[in-house]
């Protein structure tokens, strides 16, 4: 469970590009109790579980839960956060730079092929 959970904050974290401390700024929790979750060294208590969730607007069952079922529904939720964080990039490039935002799309293009090819 701890693995897990550890992985999942991880990723959900980095998909929206944040650092640690400012996904636990998001979350409402101290930047070192983060620390520990993402470093398995603790799991947290069931009200930060929930603060987690909430902020990054996942179930407790989409963190918490090992089996397909469970991987798949967060396989496609790390998905739609991997695309929310892309656009907020591109959001952030300014008008002036259709190329990066072109090479962006086309590159969250191709790994969502390659994912969707090896199963995941």
């Amino acid at each position: 469970m701890l693995r897990v959970l550890s992985r999942r904050l991880t990723e959900l974290r980095e998909a929206q590009g944040l650092q640690q401390r400012e996904a636990a700024a998001l979350a409402n929790i101290a930047p070192e109790q983060w620390n520990t979750y993402e470093r398995r060294r603790h799991l947290p208590d069931a009200y930060n579980l929930d603060k987690i969730a909430r902020a990054f607007n996942v179930s407790l069952e989409d963190l918490t839960r090992v089996g397909t079922d469970g991987e798949q529904r967060w396989q496609e939720r790390r998905r739609w956060h991997t695309l929310r964080a892309a656009i907020n990039r591109v959001r952030a490039l300014g008008e002036n730079d259709f190329a990066n935002f072109v090479a962006m799309v086309e590159a969250l293009t191709d790994a969502l092929e390659r994912r969707h090819i090896q199963g995941e």
